[in-house]
């Protein structure tokens, strides 16, 4: 049912309700939905409900419901109508009188005359206010019509269609209408400069966060004939190719129709969609999480004043995140804050850029990150002819791949009076990521000690407690080793904390310690209460406690 006809029916239905005219169940449930998502007609049955308790002996409480039904008249500036009613102000009138007057205002309230009124979508005639939409983000490859896009730098107009393929989407709609496409999926912006805000998910994945709008302005996500519609809250729907279409709502209230078959669902629950049937059911913490963590990066563009980042590098796959929210895989381009943020970029083998840089407001920067260089070969020299105890040999070469311990214990075979090219600790952590990289978790594991008894004092030889602590419970399956390595990274700190702390909660289940799991969930939903772990960390800790 579009707009227009359902404010038609909507003003049918409410004429017959001020005539006394009985409604049926059917049409009592169409007024309760449509006044849902309209505020105007949500204050028209407030006011029906107030003057329709009047009695025809007034006494102190049918007094009070008149005063209220006064200035809810007088607020929506009905000056027939408060002309009327002050009438009821005067001295000596007949209850019969006053009885009529509050019956004539009601009339007046619901439908002849009443600015507040609501109007039916685009019935005025004039020209349309002009909407900005705009892409704010956009990570990996990202298409608007045939084209690439880039973020912050592209306005969009009605009719466009944006396609993320292995990358995610956002953009940003007056007035604070944020939409979030995540990977594989298609939208198409059907109707922006029109109160009724209509986006077409074409497939895939899209969640959307916005404000309360102004009133008689809304969004209706459209799947089909699924239709979502809300005025301010944050919800996502899946549309696949084959199978129904799911919407789910995080925060407020949203109206999900099929056809004639319309559902109000609220905060936590999950609509259904089939056939022209709507299920609803509730959705757990976890189940959310997913819509939540698309809507990450909207944090980054809350303050009107921002810059531009333009994330760039070399490899495969790696994560950004900024002042410790992760931002999505790079490369990507966004909006950010004014100011000074700690961008830090990682892959599966460590820090790639760890920079803390400013950005003025309508600056944009273009930022690097590379994958470090091979580790090159470490060369010992042979020991020197004059000492007799050994025999003179050609240089030996340790290739980086080898393992490190390999490359200590060559070391202490030579003379300590020797002369060795040592290689130095970001050349050992290097050789001791590449065998990770390999698969040779022992070797690896040995050269990152080999780190630590070589530069124990060094930067790298604190770091790597993280990595080793990691490999040590997923690689090689000692949660006491991984447990005391992550004690001792944390009993310092460093920008590896969150990893740390998440990775000993690991290490405590696999110990069965639950007591001490729980104390470290807390722990991290204190230090990292928006951390894409807290959600299912809350849920941990929930299962715990039922144990108990």
């Amino acid at each position: 049912m579009s707009e227009a006809i359902g404010f038609v029916r909507w003003a049918q239905l409410m004429d017959r309700k001020a005539r006394d005219e009985e409604l049926t169940p059917e049409e009592e449930a169409f007024c309760l939905r449509y006044a849902v998502d309209h505020e105007a007609c949500q204050l028209e049955l407030e006011a029906y409900d107030q003057l329709a308790d009047l009695d025809v002996q007034p006494d102190e409480e049918s007094r009070a419901l008149v005063d209220s039904a006064l200035r809810r008249l007088e607020a929506e500036d009905a000056e027939r109508a408060v002309a009327e009613v002050l009438l009821l102000r005067r001295p000596r009138v007949p209850i019969w009188l006053a009885v009529s007057v509050v019956s004539a205002a009601a009339a007046v309230l619901l439908g002849f005359g009443l600015r507040g009124r609501p109007q039916p979508p685009d019935v005025t005639g004039g020209p349309r206010a002009l909407t900005r939409a705009e892409l704010v983000y956009a990570s990996g490859d990202v298409q608007v019509g045939a084209q690439g896009a880039a973020a912050a730098r592209t306005l969009l107009s009605e009719g466009a269609t944006i396609e993320t393929r292995q990358g995610v989407a956002c953009v940003l709609i007056d007035s604070d209408i944020n939409l979030c496409l995540a990977a594989n999926s298609g939208m198409r912006l059907s109707a922006l400069h029109a109160p009724a805000r209509r986006v077409e998910l074409l497939s895939g994945v899209l969640a959307t966060r916005l404000s309360t709008q102004p009133e008689g302005m809304s969004l209706t996500i459209e799947a089909g004939s699924v239709k979502s519609t809300a005025v301010g809250t944050a919800f996502s729907v899946e549309r696949a190719a084959t199978g129904p279409v799911v919407t789910t709502v995080m925060n407020g209230k949203v109206r999900v129709s099929d056809g004639e078959t319309a559902r109000l669902v609220n905060a936590h629950e999950r609509a259904t969609s089939a056939a022209a049937r709507v299920d609803v059911n509730a959705v757990s913490r976890s189940e959310e999480a997913a819509s939540w963590a698309l809507l990450g990066p909207t944090m980054l563009w809350h303050d009107p004043v921002s810059g531009v980042l333009e994330l760039n590098g070399d490899g495969g796959k790696a994560e950004a995140s900024l002042d410790g929210q992760s931002l999505g895989q790079a490369p990507l381009m966004s909006l950010v804050p004014v100011g000074s943020h700690r961008l830090v970029v990682r892959d599966d083998t460590g820090v790639l850029l760890d920079e803390t840089l400013h950005w003025n407001a309508g600056e944009s920067r273009k930022v690097r990150y590379s994958q470090p260089e091979a580790a090159p070969a470490v060369v010992l020299p042979a020991p020197r002819e004059a000492k007799p105890r050994r025999r003179a040999a050609t240089p030996a070469v340790v290739k980086a791949s080898e393992p490190v311990a390999a490359v200590a214990k060559t070391l202490d075979e030579l003379p300590a009076s020797d002369e060795l090219a040592m290689p130095s600790a970001a050349e050992l952590l290097r050789s001791a990521r590449k065998l990770m990289r390999e698969g040779r978790m022992r070797p690896a594991a040995e050269a990152y000690e080999a780190l630590r008894r070589t530069y124990p004092h060094s930067e790298e030889a604190h770091t790597v407690l993280v990595s080793l602590g990691q490999l040590q419970l997923a690689g090689l399956h000692d949660p006491g080793r991984a447990l005391a390595l992550l004690d001792a990274y944390l009993a310092r700190g460093g920008t590896l904390s969150e990893e740390a702390r998440i990775t000993r909660v690991h290490a405590l289940r696999e110990l069965g310690r639950q007591a001490d799991e729980a104390d470290a969930i807390r722990e991290f939903l204190s230090k990292h209460p928006r951390s894409f772990e807290a959600a299912s960390l809350r849920d941990r800790l929930a299962a715990l406690r039922a144990a108990e």
